[in-house]
């Protein structure tokens, strides 16, 4: 190494000439040698690349499995403790009670079978149009020009036009016309529904945080619309829907659904909003069709006798 040494100083002071041709021929000796060494080095570079790329990936895939797995999980938790609860419901905590003794309207659920096709059809040629009382046509006889969706309650069971029809806290439609024994629900997404809603933001802490109120309308399509929210109000994807209309009467609000497709259009003074309906799909089998009444409580103990009436007539439907 020392003569190494001593021989490369001694060529540093050698004149050029001298040494021109002896670097000229090391060079082209090594030359071989770095074109295998950096041929060498760029297909290790490249196998380290997608070495690296594979890893990521089944990393990325391996964290997905298992978050997939944990949605799977709670899913399942979610679906027995629901199934628990409407076995078994909880009893209501104190402060629920007393804020229920207080309440001067309460909601009063009335169940109510969906009908289908079959019951339509029989129903359908029940009613016939052009003739009179002598062939069966009697008053409170609904006159439909749709295939409606219908509910086995109407008039004898307390149901009014305006009346709203739920499945587990998901709105469904709202009663448009009612018969002696059967009503007609428009759903949500139909043409012409409407109503008064409430748009809340996700908490993950808690209750939804409520925001600005807007006015839902049904489009005939999958996606319905909600309008007059101001552009100004804060909006995002994946807010929730809440029905406005039983404010006072239920203590939970009523699921319309949640905001899947935003728009504000330059200089537009409201928000182009659409929302997926929570029930979406098939027809439930059962609703709910809520109904505010008077809590007993306030109004010295009974309650009135058309709404005990319509009470009994339920209970014996059920029975």
């Amino acid at each position: 190494m020392a003569l190494g040494l001593a021989a490369a100083v001694a060529l540093v002071f050698f004149p050029e000439r001298w040494t021109a041709k002896m670097k000229t021929t090391a060079a082209g000796a090594l030359r071989p040698g770095q074109i295998v060494g950096l041929s060498a080095r760029q297909r290790i570079a490249s196998v380290v690349a997608r070495l690296q790329v594979y890893c990521d990936a089944v990393g990325r895939l391996e964290q997905s499995q298992a978050q997939v797995e944990k949605l799977r999980e709670e899913n399942r938790r979610l679906a027995d403790a629901l199934e628990a609860h409407r076995r078994h419901p909880a009893a209501p905590a104190a402060d629920a009670l007393a804020d229920a003794a207080q309440r001067l309207l309460r909601a009063d659920w009335i169940e109510a079978r969906v009908l289908g096709q079959q019951a339509r059809a029989f129903l359908d040629r029940q009613h016939i149009l052009d003739v009179g009382s002598q062939s069966g046509v009697s008053r409170g006889t609904l006159v439909l020009d749709r295939p409606p969706a219908l509910i086995d309650l109407g008039s004898d069971a307390g149901v009014q036009a305006g009346q709203i029809a739920a499945s587990h806290g998901r709105v469904w439609g709202k009663v448009v016309e009612v018969g002696d024994c059967t009503s007609v629900v428009r759903t949500v997404a139909e043409p012409g529904y409407r109503d008064v809603v409430r748009l809340a933001s996700p908490n993950p802490d808690g209750a939804p945080r409520l925001g600005p109120q807007g006015v839902l309308e049904g489009t005939g399509k999958p996606l319905a619309r909600v309008r007059l929210v101001e552009a100004a109000e804060p909006v995002a994807l994946g807010d929730f829907v809440y029905s406005d209309a039983g404010k006072g009467v239920v203590t939970e609000p009523l699921l319309y659904g949640r905001v899947v497709r935003l728009e504000r259009p330059i200089g537009a003074a409201y928000w182009e909003i659409w929302m997926e309906p929570a029930l979406r799909g098939p027809e439930p089998d059962r609703v709910a069709v809520l109904r505010a009444e008077l809590n007993p409580g306030r109004t010295g103990g009974t309650a009135s006798g058309e709404a005990v009436a319509h009470r009994q007539d339920a209970v014996r439907r059920k029975e």
